[in-house]
This record gives structure tokens, C-alpha cells and sequence, in this order.
């Protein structure tokens, strides 16, 4: 990891506990209503219906992989994360809005196509 995405990792902080969005890399954090963290990541498919489902599920647990590496190298993300916890969502952006592909909440991993 380079430590150019650390620091940034690292100043998401602010950003998500005033509510906001950042943007990392390829991922968006925030804060949920239910005051988890959230991490979005997208995949790059116009017709969501013609994915297979190996597929989704292998892009989010790289995607998921890739958070985890990038989050294990910032002690100080680590640490803020630890007692609020991580959801994380695979979307596919339409360019207005993204679609909700799947999403691992508290753990239950949940396919929506």
C-alpha cells in the first residue's frame, strides 16, 4: 500500500464523523444511519441482469480484500472502525445512481440479483 492512501484513509475519519462522504481509490465511506462505517465499491457492467453470480460475489470479496489490506496498514482507521463496524456494498453505477448488487451488513451477506 502506498502511504498516500493511508493518510487518506486516515482523513476519511473526519469526513465520516461529520456525516460525509469520501472518496477513496475506488471506494466511497461514510457513515450509516445505524452509525456503522459503509463502504461502497462498484463494478464496471451496464446490464446488471446478465452478471453471473460467481462473478458479483468474487468482485466483492476482492473489493472486500482490498479494503481489509488497505485498513490493516492505518492502525488509527483500525482503531476508529473497531467499535462502530463495517458494512459493505457492491454496486454497479448507472451514472445517475448506483444499483445495489449485494451488500455484507453485520456480517450477513446478501445477494440482490
Amino acid at each position: 500500500m502506498n502511504l498516500e492512501q493511508i493518510k487518506r484513509l486516515e482523513a476519511s475519519i473526519e469526513f465520516i464523523n461529520d456525516g460525509l462522504t469520501f472518496t477513496l481509490g475506488d471506494f466511497v465511506l461514510g457513515k450509516s444511519a445505524n452509525g456503522r462505517i459503509f463502504v461502497n465499491g462498484y463494478m464496471n457492467y451496464i446490464n446488471v441482469n446478465n452478471i453471473p453470480k460467481s462473478v458479483i460475489e468474487d468482485d466483492f470479496n476482492k473489493m472486500k480484500e482490498q479494503f481489509i489490506e488497505l485498513m490493516s496498514n492505518s492502525q488509527k482507521f483500525y482503531e476508529f472502525s473497531a467499535n462502530r463496524g463495517i458494512d459493505y456494498f457492491l454496486l454497479v453505477d448507472t451514472g445517475g445512481a448506483g444499483v445495489k448488487i449485494c451488500e455484507e451488513v453485520e456480517g450477513v451477506f446478501q445477494l440482490f440479483i
